[in-house]
């Protein structure tokens, strides 16, 4: 996370994101699926991968971080006129 955010080096992206798909592969952390989540969403250090953010949403959700939820609801907003409103609203209740 440091990486991240420039705290003590010189800001890297492309490190940043190789870092977290390393504590992704090593670990359960929902924090780190969250960031990765959020950096293939927006192709922070990756490709765009909206079907990989995804899935390392839902692979949190169950275990009740909320964030996640949010994340999700937020990617079926983006679909625009195709998204469904039930399924945000569900997300973002849950």
């Amino acid at each position: 996370r440091p990486v991240m955010h420039g705290i003590g080096t010189e800001k890297c992206v492309q490190q940043s994101a190789n870092l977290l798909i390393q504590a992704v592969e090593n670990s359960s952390d929902p924090l780190s699926k969250t960031q990765l989540g959020w950096a293939y969403e927006n192709g922070y250090g990756v490709g765009i991968d909206l079907l990989a953010a995804k899935e390392l949403y839902q692979s949190i959700v169950a275990d009740g971080h909320r964030l996640s939820n949010i994340n999700l609801g937020r990617l079926e907003l983006g679909k625009g006129p195709q998204m469904n409103q039930e399924t945000v609203i569900n997300y973002i209740a849950n």
